[in-house]
């Protein structure tokens, strides 16, 4: 079988995140299992326009906004025989049904619906929002994959009509060892350090942690494209003290750190998933978060904290009191744990063909 998956960015640009790890995993694993794969993506600087990674191969055409026109236009240039073309939407689409309506596949990690108010100028937020309701119901007789129950929802609200399957999103091999906690108590932020993703609102949050364990910390790990907002992040956590922010940190570090945790904070307005929470429960490290789409399906009862959301205060009391309750918390560390087992590549491969088989029944998989 030929693929052509069409992504905004791969795994080796400096803004690529989950749905990069789960797009490129997937099509490295098609490839490896005999099939012919292609990865169009956005130009990276220093990095060649075509390449070969782990059996895909990779075509990079155009920057940030020029990757969607450029990939019609490599199409019918190249000209590349298929029978499966995989548009991730990732925000914004590639607009597959304008010109492939029978090969096509959606892969829908998330939608950005209020995240448009945090990212963008307010006046064009709405502009945004709408464009987005638009163009899903341009894909609404597309057949599509997505990594959450919430996401299938909101595709359904938005108008979607073809069907829809939903597929697990993986944790890597190697990422469940267990590690001594911090002593005092740490507290964990990883990501990107971004409006959307709330960060000042993990630091109102442990300033009421911080109130009640004075020796408590913060951990931020990430970095900052608004130097604007980053700046707002430091002298903000300078009023709280016990803050310490790590800059961007490569795999190990991350592990290590998920690992000595007592808990992440996680405070995005919306995710697809929120693969960060797998990871911390995969080092015995549950998480605490807002109730919205991605982390309603991630933090799970009993195996997590959720609290309503934009209420830092609640988050902060709600975290506050399971530490103070050392039992509580490794109870709820082991089934965190327990259940993050079920999130492997194997699992998600096969949950992805088994989607594909249903969805296109006519393609030899």
């Amino acid at each position: 079988m030929r693929v052509i998956f069409l992504n905004w960015r791969d795994r080796t640009h400096p803004r690529s995140g989950g749905a990069e790890v789960l797009a490129q995993g997937l099509a490295t694993r098609l490839a490896s299992a005999g099939h012919d794969v292609t990865f169009y993506c956005a130009r990276v600087a220093g990095q060649p326009d075509d390449a070969e990674i782990d059996g895909v191969k990779v075509v990079r055409r155009g920057g940030r906004y020029s990757v969607y026109s450029q990939a019609r236009a490599w199409l019918r240039a190249a000209r590349p025989a298929y029978d499966l073309l995989i548009d991730h939407i990732n925000t914004v689409p590639f607009f597959t049904p304008l010109y492939d309506r029978t090969r096509a596949v959606a892969l829908v990690p998330q939608l950005a619906r209020d995240v448009w108010w945090y990212e963008v100028p307010a006046l064009v937020a709405p502009l945004g929002m709408a464009a987005e309701r638009a163009y899903h119901t341009l894909y609404r007789n597309t057949p599509a994959i997505t990594i959450s129950r919430s996401t299938k929802e909101d595709l359904r609200r938005f108008g979607w009509r073809a069907p829809i399957r939903v597929i697990s999103m993986p944790v890597a091999a190697g990422g469940s060892e267990l590690w001594d906690k911090h002593s005092p108590p740490a507290l964990l932020f990883v990501g990107r350090l971004t409006p959307s993703k709330r960060v000042e609102q993990a630091i109102d949050a442990f300033a009421v942690v911080r109130a009640r364990i004075p020796g408590a910390t913060l951990w931020i790990a990430g970095s900052a494209d608004d130097t604007h907002y980053e700046r707002m992040l430091h002298q903000r956590s300078q009023r709280v003290g016990g803050v310490e922010f790590l800059g961007h940190i490569d795999d190990v570090q991350r592990r290590q750190r998920m690992g000595t945790a007592d808990m992440l904070l996680v405070t995005s307005v919306r995710e697809g998933w929120g693969l960060v929470v797998t990871e911390a429960n995969a080092v015995g490290t549950p998480a605490a978060g807002y109730d919205v789409a991605g982390l309603r399906d991630s933090i799970k009862p009993g195996q997590g904290l959720l609290v309503p959301p934009g209420d830092a205060r609640a988050l902060g009391t709600a975290v506050a009191d399971l530490l103070l309750d050392r039992g509580a918390l490794a109870h709820m560390a082991a089934r965190a744990r327990a259940d993050a087992a079920y999130y492997g590549w194997d699992r998600t491969y096969a949950e992805f063909v088994d989607a594909l088989r249903a969805l296109r029944p006519d393609l030899k998989l």
